[in-house]
Order: structure tokens, then C-alpha cells, then sequence
């Protein structure tokens, strides 16, 4: 027993656990997929990365994007050093990357429950940061309930996304 520790003292670190952690999985996964399935048009991973970057770039233009991606999208910035998907990125170039994370995923959806899934768990973590954005450092009982129920629903389904990935031998 800790005296004088009490549980309302403790906080998460949002820019560890979420900017640079699930957030930057989440955001690694959608951009790579878009990558792997040659959505972009182009034949190879590289000209698909270009691609990507290019409208990422004209995204961050027509939505007066003040905290841009830093340096040039490549290979290694989109999968971590366990091949895993993970875009590297400073945690505030993160969080505002979350909304064309939606935006791409929502522009290539084919109506299966694989792009449904990825949809939704980008409308979660764009939810969450809304909520973080919108609240005080301390949030109130409603607006900690919301955000726990946001919270809880976006990984129940980062876990079932990872399950049919681990199924379909995906990394």
C-alpha cells in the first residue's frame, strides 16, 4: 500500500499511450493498407507511398492543416521494425492525421465489413480526440463516461480487426 497515493492522481499520458501508440497503429494500418492493396493505382509500394503522400499533402492544403507530417512519407515511417504497421510520427502530427485517416478509409470503402470495421475505428479515434479537444484537463462524470464507452468500443474492434488479421496471416 502507497500512503498518500490515491487513484485520481494517476493519469494517462495521452501523448504515450494514444499520439504515439494506438494512434500511430491505427494510422500506420489504414495508410498501409491503402499501400497494399494498390488503391492508389500504381503498380509497386513505393509509387503507391508517393501517391499517398502526394494526397495526403493536397489534403493538408485544402483542410489548413497547421501541424503537417514532417519529412517524407516512406516504407520504413509506415511499418515498424517488427513489420508491424505503425506510422512514426510526432505525437500532435498524429493526432491531426486522424481525420484523413477517416477520410481515406471512407474513400475507399467497398462496403465489406473489413473497410465498415476500419471505418469505424477511425470515427472512434477521431471521437476521442474531439472529446479531449472539446474537455478540461479533468472531465466531467458525463463526458468520462462518453469517453470511456468510445474508448472501450475502439478496442473491441482493434481486437476483432487483429484477430482476422492474425486469421488471414496479415501483419
Amino acid at each position: 500500500v502507497c500512503v498518500g497515493l490515491r487513484l485520481e492522481c494517476v493519469t494517462i499520458d495521452a501523448l504515450h499511450a494514444l499520439d504515439l501508440g494506438v494512434a500511430a497503429h491505427i494510422l500506420g494500418n489504414i495508410f498501409w493498407d491503402t499501400i497494399e492493396q494498390k488503391l492508389w493505382g500504381a503498380t509497386n509500394q513505393d509509387a503507391n507511398i508517393a501517391l499517398l503522400e502526394a494526397d495526403l499533402r493536397a489534403w493538408e492544403k485544402k483542410n489548413r492543416v497547421t501541424t503537417k507530417l514532417q519529412g517524407q512519407l516512406t516504407k520504413e515511417r509506415l511499418r515498424s521494425s517488427s513489420g508491424y504497421p505503425k506510422l512514426k510520427a510526432k505525437g500532435a502530427q498524429a493526432r491531426h492525421l486522424a481525420p484523413y485517416a477517416l477520410h481515406i478509409a471512407q474513400r475507399f470503402d467497398k462496403g465489406n465489413k473489413y473497410d465498415r470495421t476500419k471505418i469505424a475505428i477511425a470515427q472512434l479515434l477521431c471521437k476521442l480526440y474531439t472529446l479531449m479537444a472539446d474537455g478540461s484537463q479533468f472531465f466531467a462524470a458525463n463526458e468520462l463516461g462518453h469517453f470511456e464507452e468510445v474508448g472501450q468500443r475502439m478496442v473491441l474492434l482493434l481486437s476483432s480487426f487483429h484477430t482476422q488479421a492474425f486469421r488471414d496471416h496479415k501483419k
